[in-house]
C-alpha cells in the first residue's frame, strides 16, 4: 500500500515538475560538413497524464499534439498545417525528465521515402537535445 502511494506521489510531482517553459539547442551537420544550431522553446501544460503546449523553432510556433507522460518519460507530436489547411504531425518527440533536464529525441516519421526527382532520399536525421528550465 504505501508503495502504491509513493509511486503516485513520484509520477504527480515528475508531471507537475515538466509543466512550464524549457529550451534546448540541436547541433547540425549538413553533408558539406557546415553546422548550425537549431534552438527550441516548449510551453508544456500538463493535465494529468496529457501534455499539449506548444514549440517554438525557426521563429515559428507550432502546437503540441497527442502529448502523453508516464512516469519521467514524455512523448508528443509537433502539429502543423499542410498545403490543404489541415492539421498533421510533422515531428516526433521523445525523452526523459531528469531532475532539471529534459532529454528529448526528434524524429520526422512518415518523411518521404522518393524526392521530387523520383529518386531515394535519405531518413531525415534524427536529432537529439537536452533542455532546460527557463529561468
Amino acid at each position: 500500500m504505501h508503495l502504491f502511494s509513493l509511486s503516485f506521489v513520484l509520477a504527480v510531482f515528475l508531471q507537475s515538475g515538466l509543466a512550464g517553459e524549457w529550451k534546448g539547442d540541436v547541433q547540425l551537420t549538413s553533408p558539406d560538413g557546415t553546422i548550425r544550431v537549431r534552438a527550441y522553446e516548449f510551453v508544456f501544460i500538463v493535465e494529468g497524464a496529457k501534455l499539449t503546449g506548444k514549440i517554438h523553432y525557426n521563429d515559428r510556433d507550432f502546437a503540441i499534439g497527442e502529448g502523453e507522460i508516464q512516469g519521467s518519460k514524455i512523448r508528443f507530436f509537433q502539429m502543423q498545417l499542410d498545403t490543404t489547411g489541415a492539421l498533421r504531425r510533422s515531428r516526433f518527440f521523445e525523452g526523459e525528465l531528469k531532475g532539471d533536464e529534459l532529454t528529448l529525441t526528434v524524429s520526422q516519421p512518415g518523411a518521404p521515402a522518393v524526392g521530387f526527382n523520383g529518386q531515394p532520399r535519405q531518413p531525415p536525421p534524427t536529432e537529439t537535445l537536452t533542455a532546460r528550465r527557463k529561468k
